[in-house]
């Protein structure tokens, strides 16, 4: 360092701010074009040789000296050195979003579960992707051709799966819901037919009641054809806090969903 910067000081190991250094040229960095080509450090195990390196890396090892001169200096590879190694370029050409769509494969996933998925043969989608022929691995990012259907989502060239709630519904759990509504009954002659119409109309509470109670009736009919059953317990609060109050108490709440006008809680 003090032959590239010889107004270094010799005598103190102190740098003051600010001060620019000459640096040794990475070993390698007059190659040309380096700067568009992206590289890894790798450390040599042992009993590594270049026959190895052409495998695992695909780069020759001419390519592999030019880039480590200490190669060279130390007499060929040693274990322990640190050597850098060029990745593969990405062909530009392949990464055509005009033409195709781009699915990366997930962990666990077979031949037969992404075949299915993706609406195409292994013998298409090997002939597309070639490296499918090393084996289906996860993170592998594959072709698909730009028209192809199946059981996923498209969105800029990159294949999606598809998330379906239903998927997620637990059939054996049987929830247990309370409705507490003012219905108000208790201002209602059930055997005066016009007297409950009337009320009915000309009551905000009730009719607000009746109009919510009802949409959750269909919510829950829905879900019924779905498999999901719900145990219902339905109450008349009368609109009154001490007759909400004696019910709450009164009820087992283990569990149970309460839904109130505008409120809703669960006891587990």
């Amino acid at each position: 360092m003090v032959v590239l910067n010889p107004d270094l000081s010799k005598t103190s190991d102190y740098l003051r701010e600010g001060q620019e250094l000459n640096m040794p040229r990475i070993p390698g960095s007059t190659v040309d074009n380096q700067e568009t080509q992206i590289y890894v450090s790798y450390t040599v195990p042992p009993k590594m040789n270049f026959f190895r390196l052409e495998q695992d890396f695909g780069v020759k090892s001419d390519e592999i000296v030019r880039l480590n001169p200490e190669i060279t200096e130390k007499g060929g590879l040693k274990e322990g050195m640190v050597i850098r190694i060029p990745q593969k370029k990405l062909d530009v050409g392949e990464v055509n979003t005009d033409n195709y769509n781009f699915y990366e494969v997930k962990p666990k996933q077979t031949e037969f579960s992404l075949t299915r998925k993706l609406g195409i043969s292994y013998k298409d989608l090997l002939a597309l992707n070639p490296d499918l022929s090393e084996g289906l691995k996860a993170g592998m990012v594959l072709k698909l051709p730009k028209d192809q259907k199946g059981n996923f989502e498209v969105r800029n060239a990159l294949v999606l799966d598809k998330i379906d709630l239903l998927d997620s519904i637990n059939t054996a759990n049987r929830p247990k819901l309370m409705f507490l509504l003012p219905f108000r009954l208790d201002r209602l002659k059930l055997d005066d037919k016009e007297n409950v119409e009337k009320n009915i109309e000309t009551r905000t509470d009730i009719k607000l009641s009746l109009g919510l109670y009802s949409g959750a009736l269909i919510a829950l009919d829905s879900i019924a054809k779905l498999g999901v059953s719900v145990d219902v317990k339905t109450f008349d609060n009368q609109l009154d806090i001490l007759k909400t109050k004696e019910i709450l108490m009164r009820e087992d709440l283990d569990g149970l969903i309460v839904a109130l006008p505008g409120v809703s809680f669960t006891k587990a």
